[in-house]
């Protein structure tokens, strides 16, 4: 049994003038990790001059490479078990194939060796986290 289970989050934030409207100045996309030993930071998504911008597998697969699989090492998690929803961006070939090098068979994603059940409940708890920032 794995000694640890990641789950993942990506959280779109509205406009700051009307929340309900995508694509505003205020909007921004963040993603965030839980284990048993706790949280790793949130990253933002955001190009080379700082601005905010969403998600897209060629993204999503340099935050892994740059941002996650680093952090994992800091932390120090042993065999963790990872799981995301079906986003198109988590589940972009490229993405899918680098989180399946570096975890194996412990990936639980859409196209990954153990499916993501939808609407998993599973995935709640950064609902809460991410949306309290």
């Amino acid at each position: 049994m794995a000694k640890s289970v990641h789950t993942v989050h990506e959280t779109v934030f509205g406009a700051l003038e009307n929340p309900h409207v995508r694509g505003g100045r205020g909007e921004k996309t963040d993603w965030c990790a839980l284990w048993a030993g706790g949280i790793i930071d949130p990253y933002f998504f955001k190009n080379d001059e700082g601005h905010n911008v969403t998600v897209n597998g060629d993204r999503y697969g340099t935050m892994i490479t740059n941002f996650f699989i680093p952090e994992l090492n800091n932390h120090d998690v042993q065999e963790p078990w990872f799981q995301q929803d079906g986003a198109t961006c988590h589940t972009a070939r490229a993405p899918i194939d680098l989180l399946k090098d570096t975890l194996g068979d412990r990936l639980i994603s859409r196209f990954g060796p153990v499916n993501w059940p939808p609407r998993s409940c599973d995935l709640t708890p950064l609902d809460y986290f991410c949306g309290a920032m």
